[in-house]
């Protein structure tokens, strides 16, 4: 049997490697670098195109901002998934005003996980008294813009605005349903941010990869044979 040392290293080394990727958690990676408020006008509609994990969402987390008043408890705020190519309709649910709150995530679900196409286009709409937004990375900072790095964190998709492409990307994380399929697509993404990390991080990926190197030491010295 495995000594305590040994499990505890395998779960050290699985532990770095979620802490490292866990900005792809969900489904979809979290977007940290948004900088603002987007206005979600009443009969305006702003959307997201994304590229699922897996082949099924079972809802969608934004952060809204409602400027430091109550959200209008009466109002909805509703998410509709639609083929980007034709604009049909997939599915569509909402969440009361009464559960929105400044500067808070808000999880939208629906009913059942949702079967989507390989892009999907999930579109936000407001129908209430009070002002909502939706914090997005757009417009870039003057500082992303004198530096010349693309207003872009998420490649794999595009901000839309009243149908229309937008520079820049909204705020959310997509959640995906439970099942192995997803699980496998959601470790797939792990390992590939985690790569990208330690790539684009020298000092970063030395410190891992002697934390990784120390953890496989323990754990096959907890794995061999004791003499007692």
């Amino acid at each position: 049997m495995p000594s305590p040392r040994s499990c505890f290293a395998c779960l050290a080394m699985v532990a770095m490697l979620l802490l490292t990727g866990c900005a792809r958690t969900g489904g979809e990676p979290f977007q940290p670098t948004h900088n603002g408020p987007l206005p979600l006008e009443e009969g305006a509609t702003v959307a997201q195109t994304i590229n699922p994990a897996g082949d099924a969402i079972s809802g969608l987390d934004v952060q809204v901002a409602t400027y430091a008043a109550p959200a209008d408890p009466d109002g909805a705020l509703t998410l509709a998934l639609r083929d980007p190519d034709t604009g049909r309709r997939i599915a569509r649910t909402s969440v009361p005003g009464s559960d929105l709150a400044d500067t808070t995530w808000v999880a939208i679900r629906f009913d059942e996980p949702v079967d989507v196409p390989d892009v999907v286009l999930a579109e936000l709409s407001w129908e209430g008294a009070t002002p909502l937004a939706l914090w997005a990375n757009t417009p870039a900072s003057p500082q992303v813009r004198s530096a010349g790095v693309p207003n872009d964190p998420y490649e794999d998709g595009e901000l839309v605005v009243d149908g229309l492409p937008r520079t820049g990307d909204l705020a959310f994380r997509v959640r995906g349903a439970a099942g192995p399929s997803t699980a496998l697509a959601q470790l797939g993404e792990v390992v590939a941010s985690t790569g990208s990390r330690l790539l684009a991080e020298p000092i970063f990926a030395i410190l891992w990869l002697l934390a990784l190197v120390g953890g496989v030491a323990l754990a096959v010295r907890g794995l061999r044979p004791h003499r007692g």
